[in-house]
């Protein structure tokens, strides 16, 4: 376990469920603002998705509520931020809250109650910027209504395909650049959704919230068997997170995230194996938990190492079954190491972060040669690795990869890994924010992205390095001799 842990302090509100119910009450004001009244804005409505408004009964009604829907880009902008802010203002709020009180019924139902309604708002949400779900359902009709390789053919090659005038352009020309077991559920999906675009929107959507409900339990199940008494702050660092919310039914990482759970409560109840097995499904659906699956094989092959060597064929047994249907040659691989934002093939880490590789390399190396194998000190490596992760190689403004590192996260009571995570979770909202929900309104400069980005977390790193250097030095200056005292010739 990372320490130091983070200290509570008893108090005794009035009404606890009351402070918290007000604090999701702000958060839910937020969210419906984002997704219900944002996306009606000019210009959302000028994009080919505000024609999906009328495909649903609750998408028509709203959309002709007269709500105070901005007309201009600086009210647009202004009220985009001002509503991701109060989510994120209270949902640190809550965190501050939950730890100062007891965790009794009444506090969990109104966590679990307001969770529920955040979630319900994300899966109901207007149609305008699930990018990202758009493309999932493009590749997955590749398949299912095509017939074609989606690792090998692109969306494109399909002109005449219902989605295709609601996908984003930048993906068109691209092929599934995930693994085998995001295919086969995605493939699953489509085929249950049928040809009808905004069907498959929710199912892909439902699909989703039922991985991000299952990590939910899982966490609880985690908790209470490493830290009973962290249950209820842990489900709120996940669940009411912002970026979870907003995100979770519109990304792959609930799926990756579940599987990565599942092995550590498989690892809990000793079961090494299945464990190992598992966690090769999650870096078999995007290839970002490839170096803890590293991690944990290493642990095992210190203690047990039979185990690990029957784990390793296992292992490559299942990679090579998964990927076999859809094999077309080396090519085909090569599509799948690339960097997201270029889609150049093979360029999985381009441009400076082939600098930044060796760092991030050396600290997966550190934390795999530790010897102790407690389950909580796995979960700690793990959230180690995911946070170096996300402050040295996460592309900028790609919030929704946090969604992972969150999930091992609130398993851990540390106070510095929960500033780190939360600073990198707040700067990477506004970022998205800005640069990819608000970006039919302004532009913001490369400068000032990167000042959001970094500065706070500088910041941050700076106080840490000081509140550990000062005792220090306040200790050697200590041990040395006082000024202006000389000893006799």
């Amino acid at each position: 376990m990372l320490s130091p842990t983070f200290a509570r302090r008893s108090t005794r509100p009035s009404s606890p469920t009351l402070v918290l119910g007000g604090l999701g009450g702000l958060s839910l004001l937020g969210y419906l603002i984002i997704n219900f009244i944002i996306l009606q804005a000019p210009p959302y409505r000028i994009r080919p998705r505000s024609k999906l408004f009328d495909g649903l009964p609750l998408w028509s009604t709203v959309t002709h509520w007269p709500l105070p829907v901005p007309q201009t880009n600086a009210a647009g902008l202004l009220l985009l931020l001002t509503a991701s802010a109060l989510a994120f203002g209270c949902y640190l709020a809550a965190i501050w809250f939950v730890r100062r009180v007891p965790p009794g019924p009444s506090v969990l139902a109104v966590v679990l109650g307001f969770t529920g309604l955040f979630w319900l708002t994300a899966l109901l949400a207007l149609p305008s910027f699930d990018d990202d779900l758009f493309m999932y359902i493009s590749y997955a009709r590749v398949f299912t209504a095509h017939h074609a390789n989606p690792y090998t053919v692109p969306v494109w090659t399909f002109l005449f395909d219902p989605v295709l005038p609601y996908d984003d352009l930048i993906w068109r020309n691209s092929t599934l650049p995930y693994g085998p077991t995001w295919a086969y559920l995605s493939i699953l999906w489509s085929w249950l959704a049928g040809a009808d675009v905004v069907r498959n929107l929710l199912v892909f959507r439902a699909g989703l919230l039922g991985f991000t409900m299952a990590n939910l339990f899982l966490i609880w199940s985690i908790l209470g068997r490493l830290n009973p008494s962290y249950r209820l702050v842990g489900l709120v660092v996940y669940a009411w997170n912002p970026v979870v919310v907003l995100a979770s039914q519109a990304h792959v990482e609930p799926v990756m995230l579940f599987f990565l759970l599942l092995s550590i409560y498989l690892y809990q109840v000793h079961r090494p194996l299945w464990g190992l097995v598992v966690l090769v499904l999650s870096a078999l659906t995007k290839f970002i938990t490839g170096p803890l699956l590293l991690v944990y094989w290493v642990w095992l092959a210190r203690n047990r190492w039979r185990t690990a060597l029957a784990g390793a064929v296992l292992v490559s047994g299942m990679a090579v079954l998964t990927f076999w249907p859809f094999w077309q040659g080396p090519e085909m691989l090569l599509r799948l190491v690339r960097d997201p934002t270029n889609g150049q093939t093979g360029a999985v880490v381009p441009g400076y972060r082939v600098f930044i590789l060796p760092g991030f390399l050396a600290v997966v190396a550190v934390v795999s040669w530790r010897r102790n194998r407690a389950p909580g000190n796995l979960v700690g490596a793990w959230a180690v690795v995911l946070l170096t992760f996300a402050i040295l190689l996460m592309p900028q403004a790609y919030a929704w990869y946090l969604i992972t590192l969150l999930g091992v996260v609130c398993l851990v009571d540390s106070l510095p890994m929960i500033l780190l995570t939360l600073t990198v979770c707040g700067t990477s909202l506004l970022t998205w924010m800005l640069l990819l929900v608000g970006r039919y309104y302004s532009e913001p400069s490369e400068t000032v992205l990167r000042l959001i980005h970094w500065g706070p977390f500088l910041l941050l790193m700076i106080w840490f390095a000081w509140r550990y250097a000062r005792p220090q030095l306040l200790l050697l200056r200590r041990r040395l001799p006082a000024g202006g005292r000389h000893e006799p010739a």
